[in-house]
């Protein structure tokens, strides 16, 4: 049985920062806890037997024994949801830190008996008529250097209403159990004072929890998918934290005692007792551990891309963007001239309206074509680095004949010595500016040998219990398959596409397939064209002319280089989910030529490493 501990959050309120003041650190690192566990063990006090006397509860062997077995265990599995239901900063203003400026005045008047302390009324009375009070007067900026303006602080919140529980895998001693769960129960907060929990020892993670997601250490047998993975790092306890924890406390104790000025002989300011609460640097010397996302879903979760098969390309040079729909057309270009002959090899389907979505799959689902572009993040340039070619599901539709479409469309590319172009004559918009040569040569080059398949494909619509762990024979097929060494550019890896999110955003526009109307608004077409592909409901849409992550162009650009659906409404969306799903997420007509693409929303800060 593992030990587990769970920490309700009372307030809604996860605080606490990683790194940046503004980077919520989500979810509360394993560390952090631990920290926390520490932090309440100097606080409280028990009766030590053997002293007769009180003793803090980290001095007396019970319960530092607990964190040092604590300490020494492998990294737990984190179950949390993969986002808070909301994030936002909270920016404040520090007060004015006012400073005491100390004056003395002479003291001739006996009038001023009453502002006599009882030494100096003594002096008097001996005869001194000159006396000297130390008075004390606020001094504010600008008049003192030394004292501080307001500053604004940032501290970054987010909102969450379930329980998050750490799971150790080894089963603690039942004196160790009881030690950490007497001290748990004192935890009064986590992060920060906003953050108010409850902290408790409980058996097993329980229903419905167990079965959502969690975080998980990264495994030696997951170096060769990292690629496709979403990696987290996470601050962790070690042996020896507690030590390092101890040296930490006694140093910023020993600068207290030797800055703090002195109050008397014998006696010092109260704020420089060992009681008081002081910042210490715990972050130093912290363990880091890689940490993979492990989503857990039912078939309710299917949808066009997630029952897909996979291919990636990177393009040289990059394009812009508001060209998707032209390297659409260009990528189904080639899959046309490459298909022919196909159907003599599979005389049971018609592979080349498969790959090509014309003929008996103009309505069902076919090859289709997304971009890849570097969107989303600080620095984003919106250009394409690459595009994905995925192949979904359908009636009769075997592994085997995607990986004769795919070997064919690498044989197009060879020909042409892995070059396409952009035909600008295909642009329907008068009066848009193209390059004179009204075509565009790039170069394409292949990620993977094969299609990658993440699901059983063509099989009976069965999902794994754990989609991070493909069937062995799909894990085999990756190591084979996927070129070294991977791609480092952030956009290319599909893990960016398909990490959960209930907030997606629109990283090409949606070309909607009616027009809406008053008794048909935008969010009925929406969710229409959703269910159609195997996505849920949505509950909010917002639309706008302009994308909502970083370097998304305008839709007005993107129609400006259009070579199909000119007639239709396009427009940018932001789609808010009731809970998070995991991509690719795709909307509306043009999904098979780059239009409709979207990307998730994450809170908190995006890599910019393209």
């Amino acid at each position: 049985m593992p030990f587990v501990l769970r920490v309700d959050f009372l307030n809604g309120f996860v605080t606490g920062s990683r790194g940046l003041r503004e980077q919520l650190e989500y979810p509360p690192h394993p560390d952090r806890l631990f920290m926390a566990l520490v932090a309440t063990a100097g606080k409280t006090r028990t009766y030590d037997a053997g002293k007769g006397t009180y003793v803090r509860k980290i001095e007396h062997p019970r319960y530092r024994n607990a964190l040092t077995w604590l300490e020494a265990q492998k990294p737990p599995r984190i179950y949390a949801p993969r986002t808070p239901l909301d994030v936002w900063l909270l920016r404040i203003h520090v007060p004015v830190n006012y400073t005491y400026l100390l004056t003395k005045k002479e003291k001739n008047d006996k009038n001023d008996q009453n502002d006599l302390s009882p030494s100096e009324k003594d002096t008097r009375r001996r005869g001194n008529q000159t006396h000297k009070k130390i008075q004390k007067k606020f001094v504010l900026p600008p008049f003192n250097n030394g004292a501080r303006d307001r500053v604004p602080r940032v501290r970054p919140l987010g909102i969450i209403d379930r329980p998050i529980f750490y799971e150790w895998t080894e089963k603690a001693p039942p004196e160790i159990a009881d030690a950490l769960g007497e001290l748990a129960k004192d935890v009064p907060y986590l992060g920060t004072t906003w953050s108010s929990v409850a902290v408790r020892v409980v058996p097993e993670v329980e229903e419905p929890f167990c079965s959502a997601s969690f975080l998980r250490p990264l495994e030696e047998t997951d170096l060769t998918l990292m690629q496709d993975m979403e990696v987290d790092t996470l601050r962790v306890p070690f042996p020896g934290r507690l030590e390092l924890l101890d040296r930490e406390y006694e140093r910023v104790i020993e600068f207290l005692n030797r800055t703090l000025p002195r109050v008397s002989k014998t006696r010092r300011s109260r704020s420089a007792s060992k009681t008081r609460e002081i910042p210490m640097k715990t972050y130093l010397g912290a363990s880091l551990v890689p940490y993979v996302w492990v989503e857990r879903r039912g078939p309710e979760d299917g949808h066009v891309l997630a029952r897909s098969a996979i291919a990636r390309f990177r393009l040289k040079p990059s394009l812009p963007l508001v060209w998707s729909g032209l390297l659409g057309e260009a990528v189904h270009a080639v899959l046309a001239r490459v298909v022919n002959g196909l159907r003599r090899r599979f005389l049971n389907v018609n592979v080349e309206e498969y790959a090509t979505g014309s003929g008996s799959f103009r309505k069902s689902l076919h090859v289709g074509m997304v971009p890849l572009a570097h969107v989303g993040t600080s620095f984003s340039t919106g250009e394409i680095k690459g595009f994905a070619l995925f192949f979904p599901e359908s009636e009769g539709i075997t592994r085997e004949i995607v990986e004769a479409i795919y070997e064919a469309f690498l044989r197009g590319i060879a020909t042409s010595e892995g070059m396409l172009y952009l035909d600008f004559a295909q642009v329907k918009s008068e009066g848009t500016l193209w390059p004179p040569q009204r075509r565009v040569e790039f170069q394409v080059e292949p990620l993977d040998d094969r299609p990658v398949f993440v699901r059983d494909f063509g099989g009976d619509d069965k999902f794994s219990a754990d989609p991070s762990k493909p069937s062995p024979g799909d894990w085999e097929r990756q190591k084979k398959t996927t070129k070294k060494p991977p791609s480092t550019l952030y956009s290319l890896r599909w893990s960016r596409w398909k990490r959960a999110s209930n907030l997606w955003a629109s990283v090409t526009p949606v070309i909607l397939p009616r027009f809406p109307k008053k008794h048909v608004p935008i969010l009925q077409i929406v969710n229409e064209s959703l269910q159609a592909l195997g996505y849920p409901e949505v509950l909010r849409v917002t639309y706008r002319p302009v994308g909502a992550l970083t370097g998304t162009p305008s839709v007005h650009d993107f129609r400006a280089f259009g070579a199909r659906y000119l007639d239709n409404v396009w427009m940018h969306l932001v789609l808010e989910f009731e809970r998070a799903i995991s991509g690719p997420v795709v909307v509306g007509k043009g999904i098979y030529f780059g239009y409709g693409f979207f990307a998730p929303v994450v809170q908190g800060r995006e890599r910019d490493d393209a």
